[in-house]
């Protein structure tokens, strides 16, 4: 009997899934080298630094595609700070086969932003892209966040994302400077003596990134001095600050250091300092120019560069004599009705000046005293005699008749000093004298030699 084997032949059938490629491969490269999109350090009034990235799209072609971008959360300190929207931006370049989603500048934000849209037929293309951080007042810390890339196909494929790291130290910021359209040197212009000039101002701006208590100090750097090296005082230069808080009342500067404006929470910002000149009554002629230093300074021990503000003041010429009657009419010598006997009268003399140089005064009559008739008092019947002056010397000894014409009556000390004093007259009418209205004119004149 024939046995017949049967042989069963048992295989396995492997299944499959289907691959799926991309339509679009996606890679970002750093144009500078590195792995990251790295600021370095950013120093206030640093010039503006620009790092650039390029996107590369490689497509099989046949389907449109998009490239999108995103910074999710944000660029963010170690204190949890946000760099602020606006403060990162962007500017792109290439991709010269589609359509670039944005021109000219424009801030990156933390939503998704479209950057590119490829021709119909999805043809690989590159992008460059600009990136910079322009503000100038930024909280400090190290910065870091995600920059994301995403590219996605019309074609379903999936979307392919890139991603890189983006970083900045931004440095504290704390600067004193001029504000916009401020004067290098602030000029009070010319006042008389004894007046104040118009109150003249700077605008300043405190770049502040602290966050802590903060002071603007003041004070006068170098003395107001003239061409001859006469001083102004101190208290001749005055100043006030006013801030978006309200004005501070004026005060002197003084060689000191002085607070000029403070504020716990550091926001100062922008301010304006205010200065005038209230110049002495017999202050010296000249232009003063002098130096008046500004600083801010913050509790974290932080101090701004000095800077320092010329100020220059003119101060007029003045060189004047008055001559006033002292119980009298202002404008003349009257004796009344004189008797015969001695009639006195006295007049005071003051002499205005800041020349610095020495003068001399010379008085007279410009003929004896006489009638309309032609009758005439004699020479000697009108003497005088002065008080001791101030700072110069007298030319008059005791009593002596005033002359006819010009004579010395008084010399100033070598400065050339402002002064003043008393003259005294006695006039003696004759017993033999004619009655009527006797005249004659008092002159007096003053040189400088």
């Amino acid at each position: 009997m024939t046995r017949t084997r049967w042989i069963f032949i048992v295989g396995t059938a492997l299944l499959l899934a289907p691959v799926v490629w991309a339509a679009v491969t996606l890679s970002v490269v750093n144009v500078r080298g590195g792995v990251d999109l790295d600021f370095g350090r950013i120093a206030p009034g640093a010039a503006l630094r620009t790092e650039e990235l390029e996107v590369r799209m490689t497509s099989a072609g046949g389907a449109q595609y998009r490239l999108y971008q995103e910074l999710p959360g944000g660029l963010m300190n170690e204190r949890g700070e946000r760099l602020p929207e606006g403060a990162l931006m962007m500017e792109l370049s290439g991709g010269l086969r589609g359509t670039r989603g944005r021109e000219g500048r424009a801030p990156v934000t933390e939503r998704l932003q479209e950057l590119y849209v490829s021709e119909t037929a999805g043809t690989s293309d590159s992008l460059h892209i600009a990136y910079a951080i322009v503000s100038s007042s930024l909280p400090p810390g190290v910065y870091r966040g995600i920059l994301r890339f995403s590219v996605e196909s019309r074609d379903g494929s999936p979307r392919v994302t890139e991603t890189i790291r983006a970083q900045a130290v931004v440095e504290s910021a704390f600067e004193l400077q001029l504000g916009e359209a401020a004067p290098h040197q602030l000029s009070l212009g010319a006042v008389a003596p004894g007046d104040s000039s118009l109150a003249q101002e700077v605008p300043l701006r405190l770049s502040n990134t602290a966050a802590q208590p903060t002071q603007v100090l003041g004070e006068l750097a170098e003395p107001f001095v003239n061409a001859r090296r006469d001083t102004l005082p101190e208290n001749a230069i005055r100043y006030a600050v006013s801030s978006a808080a309200g004005q501070e009342p004026w005060q002197p500067l003084r060689s000191g250091s002085t607070v000029l404006l403070s504020d716990p929470r550091g926001q100062i910002g922008e301010f304006r300092l205010g200065v005038t000149a209230a110049i002495p009554p017999n202050q010296p002629a000249g232009r003063y120019q002098g130096r008046m230093r500004l600083q801010a300074s913050h509790a974290g021990g932080g101090a701004t560069l000095p800077l320092l503000l010329p100020i220059d003041v003119a101060v007029n010429e003045i060189f004047m004599l008055s001559v006033t009657p002292i119980g009298g009419p202002d404008d003349s010598l009257q004796f009344a009705r004189a008797e015969p006997g001695t009639t006195e009268r006295q007049m005071a003399v003051a002499i205005r000046t800041n020349l610095g140089r020495p003068y001399e005064v010379q008085a007279g009559l410009d003929h004896p005293l006489v009638l309309p008739g032609g009758e005439m008092l004699p020479r000697d019947a009108m003497v005088w005699s002065m008080t001791p002056p101030r700072r110069g010397r007298a030319l008059v000894q005791g009593i002596a008749p005033v002359p006819i014409g010009y004579g010395p009556l008084y010399r100033s000390d070598e400065a050339g000093s402002p002064d003043e004093f008393v003259l005294s007259y006695r006039l003696t009418i004759p017993q033999e004298a004619k009655s009527g209205l006797y005249k004659g004119q008092l002159r007096f004149t003053i040189t400088m030699f």
